[in-house]
């Protein structure tokens, strides 16, 4: 058997500590999969006294994870640190330059600078491995990367927050936005602050890499447009049900017919029939529309200390096995820069929701501006009737139009005395 990889992991929080875990017990197994040992010779993290469940007596101990880069005997540093700059980018990039193997799990700082890490790690000859930056379990970009190299895909829809999406599947079961927020830190699935999970933007980081391995771009953040789940209510989530939805927070990618590449993560209906809508919990699910392959759903554990930790192993087996991939599968060279598409140019159906003024005349007067503008009106529902203030809400779902021409006619609709608050538009995906 070849002389052993010796590996420095930075970062020992839930996940390094799983990995070092998973690396102890399943030392033998990895061996055999790849012919080659892969041993750890040195941590770091910030508090060498923390308790963390496992044992760290046999490995070197680095105050300054920058030195894990200079170590002579670590040939792969596995990064586990987090964050889009500071300390985990520099140790990227100075493992990079030294010629070592790098791993991440680090979606953030590859959404920022993926395009600048991945020419750096082309130029010395090394890999940069990121299947634990997205999904967790759940190997999607090595099925992005590798398994579809000969078809192209021309569409990717998934569900990437495992946090998002168990905060929306306790909505469905009767829960107010705020309660299932406070169930999902209760049940340790969302951290105190949420903001990055419930806003979108985790999706986005992981969006920002799907749609490179997809379609050939670079990272860029700039060009999707991201909304959260902040604003919905168990209100939404019972009118979607009796319309045969699910609501779901997806990211969402389209390769248009000019090449340039549609963008955005945002809170939609999905019908009950869809994979994507059977995605519970803190799973994850990747949808990819393929010219050859047709539609591929891949789903798993997105999140976790130990879902994760496999997720590390799988890209060390692959790093053991031999070889050099460019990080997203083409030469950075190739990748072309990205084009933002904008929201008002999406064409589907819409579901909206309204606030009005419980009197005679009011659903006559909207749905009227919604012919003054063109809009065909599919459904209104009223689920309850409140009477204080004399206000109501409204549900109404409109057939297939460009967002330009929704987002007017809503503005306009706000305008009116009987609107007595912002509209909320969310958008409605076909199967």
């Amino acid at each position: 058997m070849t002389a052993p990889l010796r590996i420095g992991i930075a970062g020992l929080g839930v996940v390094g500590a799983s990995v070092v875990k998973f690396l102890q017990e399943n030392a033998d197994a990895m061996a055999a999969r790849s012919e080659r040992r892969l041993e750890i010779v040195a941590v770091s993290a910030r508090k060498r006294e923390a308790e963390r469940g496992v044992d760290l007596s046999a490995y070197a101990w680095e105050d300054n994870p920058l030195a894990l880069a200079q170590r002579d005997d670590c040939d792969i540093v596995v990064e586990l640190i987090g964050g889009e700059d500071g300390v985990a980018k520099d140790l990227v990039e100075a493992a990079l330059q030294s010629g070592k193997q790098v791993v991440t799990a680090n979606k953030a700082l590859l959404a920022r600078h993926g395009g600048a890490l991945a020419r750096l790690a082309e130029q010395q000859g090394v890999n940069l491995f990121f299947e634990a930056a997205v999904g967790g379990a759940m190997p999607c970009v090595e099925l992005l990367r590798d398994g579809m190299i000969a078809g192209r895909a021309h569409g990717l829809r998934a569900v990437l927050n495992g946090t998002s999406n168990h905060i929306l599947t306790s909505m469905e079961r009767g829960l107010e936005y705020d309660q299932a927020l406070a169930q999902a830190r209760t049940e340790g699935y969302a951290e105190a602050d949420s903001a990055l999970d419930v806003g979108g933007w985790d999706s986005a980081h992981k969006l920002a890499l799907l749609t490179t391995l997809c379609f050939g771009e670079l990272p860029d953040l700039s060009s999707i447009h991201v909304e959260g789940i902040e604003e919905l209510t168990r209100e939404d989530f019972a009118v979607a049900d009796e319309l045969g939805y699910r609501i779901r927070l997806l990211g969402v990618a389209t390769l248009l017919q000019d090449r340039r590449v549609f963008r955005a993560v945002y809170p939609c209906l999905l019908p009950r029939s869809t994979g994507l809508a059977r995605i519970y919990g803190a799973r994850n699910a990747v949808e990819v529309l393929d010219d050859w392959a047709e539609k591929v759903l891949i789903e798993g554990t997105g999140a976790g200390g130990q879902a994760t930790a496999t997720a590390v192993a799988s890209d060390l087996v692959q790093i053991a096995r031999g070889g050099v991939h460019a990080p997203f599968g083409i030469p950075s060279r190739l990748l072309r820069q990205a084009s933002a598409v904008a929201m008002e140019s999406r064409y589907g159906a819409y579901y909206l929701r309204f606030r009005v003024t419980d009197k005679p005349g009011t659903l006559a007067a909207l749905t009227g501006k919604f012919a003054e503008h063109g809009l065909s009106v599919s459904s209104v529902r009223q689920r309850r009737r409140e009477r204080e203030n004399d206000e109501v809400p409204l549900y109404v779902t409109i057939h297939d139009t460009d967002e330009a021409t929704v987002r007017h006619a809503l503005s306009e609709i706000q305008k009116e005395s009987f609107c007595t608050a912002a509209p909320m538009l969310l958008r409605i995906e076909t199967d």
